[in-house]
C-alpha cells in the first residue's frame, strides 16, 4: 500500500501535474462545430433590437452580441465577432463579458490570445469571480499566457477554494502537502483536501484517506482511512480500492476479511488496476470454495445496488 510522504519525498508532484494539464485543457477547449445552435427564447424575436443596442454602445446588449456570436445563437460561430463584441463590453466593466471573453481567448480558436486572455481573468478575479480565479491560478501555475509563479498561483487559488470551487481546494491540498509555491505545510494540506473530499471529490477522499492511514496532517487512524479509502473507490479511484484489498488481505488496522479484500481487489481491477490483477490471483488461492462462491454473490448484489458516482462534481459556474 502507498506510503505518503509529501514533504520529504515529493509524491504529489506528478499528481498535480497531470491534473493542472488535464483541467487547463478542459477549460481551454474550443467547440468542435460552427453550426448555429437554435436560438433561447431572449434572443428569438429581438436579435434585431439587441444588434441596435450593443451598437449604441449599450455592454448588456454588446454582451449579448458576444454570446450570439460565440455559441451561435441563430447564426454561425463567429470567434472574432464574440471577441469583439465582448471586448467593448469588458471595457465598460460588464463582468460576464470580461469572463467569457478570457474563456474565448485562452482556447485554440482564431481568437486566441493567452497574454490577453490572463489580462481578462485578473481583471474578472479581483473583482471576486471564484471561477477566474481559479483558472489565473491554473494560468500562473502553467505559465500560460504568463510567466510560471508558483506563489501568486497559490494566492488565486486560495482566494477560488475559499469561494468553493473543489477544483482549486484539491489542488491546494497537494500543494500544501509538497511545500510547492508555499512552505510544506501537512495540516492546511489535509484541511484543503478535506472540504474537497467533504464536496465528494473522489481525488480528494483518496488523498486524505492515505493522510489518515499515515498520520500526517492528521491523527492516524485507519478507521478514518478505510472510510475515505471507500468512498474514493466508489467514485472510481483504482488505488483506493486496491488499499483496501490490501487492508482487509493484510488485517492492516482492519480485521483480516479474505471476501472483502477480493471484492476490493475485483473493484480494483474493474477499474484498470494491474497490481490488482495479480493481488487478486493471491487472494483466490486463500479463499475456500464457499468463500469464493460467497463472494461473487456479494459482488453480484453490490453491482445491481450501487449508486453510479462522478470522481469530480461540477465546479461552481461562473
Amino acid at each position: 500500500m502507498r506510503s505518503a510522504k509529501p514533504c520529504s519525498r515529493r509524491r504529489r508532484v506528478a499528481a498535480f501535474a497531470v491534473l493542472i494539464a488535464a483541467a487547463a485543457g478542459a477549460l481551454f477547449a474550443t467547440p468542435a462545430t460552427n453550426e448555429p445552435t437554435p436560438r433561447p427564447a431572449s434572443l428569438r424575436d429581438d436579435l434585431e433590437a439587441v444588434l441596435r443596442q450593443a451598437e449604441r454602445g449599450d455592454p448588456e446588449g454588446q454582451y449579448r452580441m458576444g454570446v450570439v456570436y460565440d455559441e451561435g445563437i441563430g447564426l454561425r460561430r463567429d470567434a472574432s465577432q464574440a471577441a469583439r463584441w465582448y471586448r467593448l463590453a469588458a471595457e465598460q466593466g460588464k463582468l460576464d463579458a470580461q469572463l467569457d471573453l478570457a474563456v474565448l481567448l485562452a482556447g485554440d480558436g482564431i481568437a486566441r490570445d493567452r497574454t490577453e486572455s490572463v489580462r481578462w481573468y485578473r481583471q474578472a478575479a479581483g473583482r471576486g469571480a471564484p471561477q477566474a480565479q481559479y483558472v489565473l491560478g491554473l494560468m500562473l501555475a502553467t505559465g500560460t499566457g504568463v510567466a510560471t509563479n508558483l506563489t501568486e498561483a497559490v494566492k488565486w487559488l486560495e482566494k477560488a477554494g475559499g469561494q468553493g470551487v473543489v477544483d482549486a481546494q484539491y489542488q491546494l491540498g497537494l500543494l500544501y502537502g509538497d511545500g510547492r509555491g508555499v512552505p510544506c505545510d501537512e495540516a492546511r494540506a489535509a484541511a484543503w483536501l478535506r472540504l474537497a473530499a467533504d464536496a465528494g471529490y473522489a481525488p480528494a477522499e483518496y488523498e486524505l484517506a492515505v493522510l489518515y492511514a499515515n498520520g500526517e496532517g492528521v491523527p492516524a487512524s485507519f478507521d478514518d482511512a478505510l472510510s475515505w479509502y471507500s468512498k474514493a473507490a466508489e467514485g472510481g479511484i483504482a488505488q483506493a480500492a486496491y488499499n483496501l484489498a490490501f487492508m482487509y488481505g493484510r488485517g492492516q488496522g482492519v480485521p483480516v476479511d479474505i471476501i472483502n479484500a477480493y471484492l476490493w481487489a475485483e473493484r480494483a481491477v474493474a477499474l484498470g488496476s494491474e497490481p490488482a490483477l495479480v493481488l487478486r490471483g493471491r487472494l483466490l488461492e486463500r479463499m475456500r470454495p464457499e468463500e469464493i462462491v460467497e463472494a461473487h454473490r456479494r459482488d453480484l448484489e453490490a453491482a445491481r445496488i450501487r449508486p453510479a458516482r462522478h470522481s469530480s462534481p461540477p465546479s461552481p459556474a461562473r
